[in-house]
This record gives C-alpha cells, structure tokens and sequence, in this order.
C-alpha cells in the first residue's frame, strides 16, 4: 500500500538524485510508468487519431499516474466544450512528441536532468510516494490543468528519478520509434530496422568526460 509524502516529510530532504535510486515498490509499477511514456513516442511516430489518443490516455496513462497530494484550484475559468479540430488535435500531438524527445535529451545530461526533476516535483507533476516497507519512489501526477506534453513528460521524469541510471544512454528505433534505455536495443519483432537506424540521444558519460577532460 502506497502513501503519498511531502518532500518536506523526506528526513533531511536530501537531494532527488540521491532519493531515487533506492526504492522498494513493485517493479510492475515502475514498468507501467516507464511503459506508458514509451508507448506514446512509439505510437505517435507515423500519427496518432483521436481515437487513438483516447485509448491511451484511458489505458496506459490513467493507470500509471497518482491523484494529486493537496486540492487543486478550482476558481480556474472554464474550459470551452467546443470539440477540437482534427488538424488542432495533431498539432498538439505533434508538438507533444516533439517537446518530450526534447526532454528525454536533457535527462541524459545529469546536471539538466536534476533541475528538470525538482521543478517538477515543485511544481507538483511528479510527487515522492512511500511504501509499508519505508522506500520511496516517485510517481506522475494527475492534474487538472496540464498540457499533453506535461502528461507524458511526467512519465518520463518519475521513471528518470526512479532508475536514473538508465538514462545514461537513451535510444530510438527509426523504424518503429520504439525506445531503448542503458543501450539495450530491443524493440517490435516487425521491425527490420539495422543497428545504424538507431539513433543516440548524447550520452551522458561523453558530456561529463568532456567537462573533466
């Protein structure tokens, strides 16, 4: 049974880097997490319907993400009922797609990926969570207001701060548009994709040796 915490409960509220990586919680949860991020850059590769959005959103997202740890606003103007335009919907998508490869690019990079992770936490998209055994880990947050690549994103930010050595080398099939963490290059048996339409987002070990250099 999991129990919501503040980062303020966190005794010394150490830093987030050293927070992460010891956790007790069912790898099926992280799995889900990491899943269901992996399963929206894959999916909106060669575009997404509206239909298609809505089954992932119901499917892989809801259960993946954890209510919010104190109420939300709620004097928010409200939002207009008109349906959305097709053409709008895949701009969202695209951008969406565009602005979570761009961030996967920064969690490769320790130093960006540590002040990505606490404006997150501090904005209360991805919150600490504690389990009966006393690990902690970290969870997306469900928000009223947030944007769709703010949804996926915070998949993406949790599962960074819950197995952050996995981000040290990120990569992605050209052909299916699956991803691969710690380089381990496994994606749909469909695909025929070679190694060389692998592409590397920057590895986190060249940067940091090119600073100690």
């Amino acid at each position: 049974m999991l129990s919501r915490i503040s980062t303020s409960d966190i005794p010394g509220n150490p830093s987030l880097s050293r927070l992460a990586p010891r956790i007790a919680i069912p790898q099926s949860r992280l799995d889900r997490v990491r899943g269901a991020g992996v399963a929206f850059v894959r999916g909106t590769l060669l575009g997404c319907s509206r239909r298609d959005l809505a089954d992932w959103l119901v499917c892989q997202y809801a259960p993946s993400v954890t209510p919010p740890l104190y109420a939300e606003r709620n004097d928010y103007p409200p939002g207009s009922e008109a349906p959305l335009d097709d053409a709008f919907l895949q701009s969202v998508i695209v951008e969406a797609r565009v602005r979570v490869l761009e961030l996967l690019a920064d969690l490769v990079v320790p130093w960006r990926a540590t002040s990505i992770a606490r404006l997150a936490v501090a904005c209360g998209t991805v919150a600490p969570e504690r389990d009966a055994c006393g690990g902690v880990a970290y969870a997306p947050v469900r928000l009223t207001r947030m944007r769709l690549s703010q949804r996926v994103g915070s998949l993406f930010i949790a599962d960074y701060l819950n197995r952050s050595v996995d981000y040290r080398w990120v990569m992605m099939c050209c052909g299916c548009g699956e991803l691969a963490f710690a380089a381990e290059l496994a994606h749909a048996s469909w695909c025929e994709a070679p190694p060389e339409e692998w592409i590397a987002f920057t590895p986190a070990e060249a940067i940091h040796a090119a600073w100690t250099a």
